[in-house]
């Protein structure tokens, strides 16, 4: 929805050319990290938690579809 919604993207550029979504993953990377947690036996000790996804990755081993390990954030 984010992708969806910038200027560039409406106008036909691809959204990795806006700074601003640059550093963003696909909705892969999330699945990756739901399924992750999923597999996770011990998953019921992040219970309650704000996880986030690019530290997910990283303990977990997972990338997003092209390869990289985004690394984690928050929209301002």
């Amino acid at each position: 929805m984010v992708q969806g919604q910038a200027p560039a993207v409406r106008e036909g550029q691809h959204w990795r050319e806006r700074p601003a979504l640059a550093r963003t993953e696909s909705p892969r990377y999330l699945g990756r990290a739901v399924v992750s947690l999923a597999a996770d036996p011990q998953v019921q000790a992040k219970s309650g938690g704000v996880h986030l996804m690019g530290d997910l990755a990283r303990e977990y081993g997972f990338t997003d579809v092209d390869g990289r390990v985004v690394p984690p954030f928050q929209l301002e």
